[in-house]
């Protein structure tokens, strides 16, 4: 697949000095190459400040590549905004943050591949995304995880299904849903197994359940999971990829499944997927 096109997203990570002098320079360059760099309204910054004197712009279908510059989580926020537009341009990723799981180009070496971009000279790596619908009302995709937990120290009520199979009632702080890319993530501080990505599945992990025989289980995605919010516990929180999307009224049922479009990631290094899971792991 070849992504042709003169608009690109520049997507800077919030409040960060690193991150915003990357983008002007790379914004310069691509000026210099007749290309048009665009402030998304997902920056939430004038456009001035990265050296661009057109309006932010929202991500649209003649935005087919990305540049997103900062760390795990300002990529966490790019791919919430471009799914909630089916959009899946093909994204290129710089870090300057603390976290840069999904990152293999530092910020100072920004520069030295922009040109192999433009050129289409990388691999493309794929992730595939989860997908929850709250009874057809609410749609929301995600890239690590979707967790529901008990609200003000009151513990949740769920039950879980795959298909029409129950699987387990869980009475406890909450329940995470990852995939398999995620499954590094909250999934594994929860006692989750580690998943290799190109294993596409789901892993569903019980947040400290009072009934011992809970444990992690890990599902194909090609299985509907569903969650039940039962009507004699509390109104859980959902959190997808970090960001909190309020409360699930009881009776509600979620349901999951595999997103219909995987996300594109640009690569012109090989990520060592277990030697960056368990460095990181150390560093904190």
């Amino acid at each position: 697949m070849r992504w042709e096109c003169k608009r690109i997203g520049i997507v800077v990570k919030r409040n960060s000095k690193e991150a915003l002098t990357t983008a002007r320079e790379i914004v310069s360059f691509l000026k210099q190459k007749g290309l048009e760099p665009v402030n998304p309204t997902l920056n939430k910054i004038p456009s001035d400040e990265l050296g661009l004197s057109s309006e932010p712009q929202d991500f649209d279908e003649e935005t087919c590549r990305v540049i997103v510059i900062g760390g795990d989580g300002t990529f966490l926020r790019v791919i919430q905004e471009l799914t909630s537009k089916e959009l899946s341009p093909v994204i290129m990723t710089i870090g300057a943050g603390r976290r840069c799981f999904y990152f293999d180009i530092d910020s100072s070496e920004a520069t030295l591949y922009i040109d192999r971009f433009l050129k289409n000279d990388f691999l493309v790596q794929q992730y595939f995304l989860g997908s929850i619908s709250i009874e057809n009302e609410k749609t929301y995709s995600f890239l690590n995880e979707a967790v529901l937990v008990g609200d003000r120290a009151k513990l949740a009520r769920l039950e879980v299904y795959i298909g029409t199979t129950k699987l387990y009632d869980v009475y406890g702080d909450g329940l995470i849903i990852s995939t398999s890319t995620g499954s590094t993530a909250y999934s594994l501080s929860a006692g989750g197994p580690v998943i290799e990505p190109s294993l596409a599945s789901f892993v569903i992990t019980p947040l400290a359940s009072i009934q011992l025989s809970n444990r992690p289980v890990v599902i194909s995605p090609l299985l509907e999971i569903r969650v039940l919010v039962r009507k004699d516990g509390v109104m859980p929180r959902l959190i997808i990829d970090g960001i909190d999307k309020g409360y699930v009224e009881r009776g509600k049922t979620l349901y999951f499944k595999i997103y219909k479009k995987p996300l594109h990631v640009a690569r012109f290094k090989w990520v060592r997927f277990y030697e960056r899971t368990f460095e990181r792991k150390t560093l904190y």
